[in-house]
């Protein structure tokens, strides 16, 4: 393995840091009605957090689609399957933000948003990341990230 196709993981899983911590960070800031910490941050101010939120998890997920789910053609019905479910996911992350937004008290729904997220990184991590590392060569993987690259 080279130095380009060891990057390709760490990339992915920059991004999925820079968005867990930006959620991390929205869910801290939502008063908890049994605890109003100082500084707190208005609804409108949490649902500017939360489109930000949003932006970066369409990009993300648009990066994996446009440029990594592509790229794979699945050799098995499970790896068919799990590629399916993991566009899937894609779309229900999406459906929960919009929940949240529609929301008058919505840390339970972010705290779900949160797990639900975390279940759906370990599987790219687990087995789709490591999988698209066997099936490309180096020239694929190099290609492939330096389009990431340009859309980071």
């Amino acid at each position: 393995m080279d130095a380009i196709s060891a990057n390709f993981p760490k990339l992915m899983a920059w991004d999925h840091e820079t968005i867990n911590k930006l959620l991390n960070s929205f869910i801290y800031n939502i008063k908890d009605s049994n605890n109003i910490k100082d500084g707190s941050k208005s609804r409108e101010e949490l649902l500017n957090d939360l489109e930000e939120l949003q932006w970066l998890l369409e990009r993300h997920m648009l990066l994996e689609e446009k440029e990594i789910f592509t790229v794979i053609s699945p050799k098995s019905s499970k790896e068919s399957e799990i590629l399916d479910n993991l566009l899937d996911e894609h779309k229900q992350i999406l459906d929960y933000i919009n929940e949240i937004k529609q929301k008058t008290d919505f840390k339970i729904s972010c705290i779900n948003l949160k797990r639900f997220m975390f279940e759906h990184e370990k599987k790219e991590q687990e087995f789709f990341y490591p999988r698209l590392q066997i099936l490309l060569d180096n020239q694929q993987l190099r290609e492939l990230e330096k389009r990431m690259h340009t859309r980071f």
